[in-house]
């Protein structure tokens, strides 16, 4: 059994599990820290790449959603009001995000556009047709110094239960990067 949850959901199902008791302690130690996306429906191209890293921004990363994924499908609004359906979806992240918990949408938005236009040559001339902001209030667990001490190798004392995740003992951080080489 692979048990591929995050610390805060160890618990629950470990529960009961005397050999796990201090890896569900540690793992209950840990704290979640927040990731932002503000996603953005174009309606031109205006990012040729598949993603940017930001230096001394907001934002970390500009990903190009229609190149890595394909373009969006026709959404909008229904009924009588007109359909929008963007040419280019992009989106800014911001893993750690907790000085903007707080921040209403149209600041993020500006915030991210702002980015977009110091770093981008071509965004100005796109408009954006659509926005979405989301926030993962636990997106990532935050491994600040003398946490590794908390984190779990795979291998548990139950025979056939390992554990694998970003946030388990793989000297990476809690990235996609640490949770494959958790698998």
């Amino acid at each position: 059994v692979v048990l591929a949850l995050a610390p805060w959901d160890l618990g629950r199902v470990l529960e009961g599990v005397p050999s796990c008791a201090s890896i569900v302690e540690n793992a209950g130690m840990l704290n979640a820290s927040p990731i932002l996306t503000v996603h953005l429906w174009l309606d031109a191209e205006a990012m040729s790449g598949p993603f940017l890293g930001l230096e001394a921004a907001p934002f970390d990363w500009v990903f190009n959603r229609t190149m890595m994924v394909g373009p969006s499908p026709r959404i909008g609004p229904t009924g009588a009001e007109k359909r929008w359906q963007g040419v280019q979806h992009i989106c800014l992240l911001r893993s750690g995000a907790r000085e903007m918990l707080g921040k209403k949408p149209a600041e993020l938005e500006e915030m991210a556009l702002e980015c977009l236009r110091r770093s981008i040559p071509g965004f100005s001339r796109a408009e954006v047709v659509h926005r979405r902001i989301v926030w993962e209030t636990r997106g990532t667990v935050s491994l600040v110094p003398g946490t590794d001490v908390l984190r779990p190798r795979a291998r548990t004392p139950v025979k056939g239960l390992v554990l694998a995740g970003g946030w388990t003992a793989t000297g990476f951080p809690d990235t996609i990067e640490g949770a494959v080489i958790s698998g």
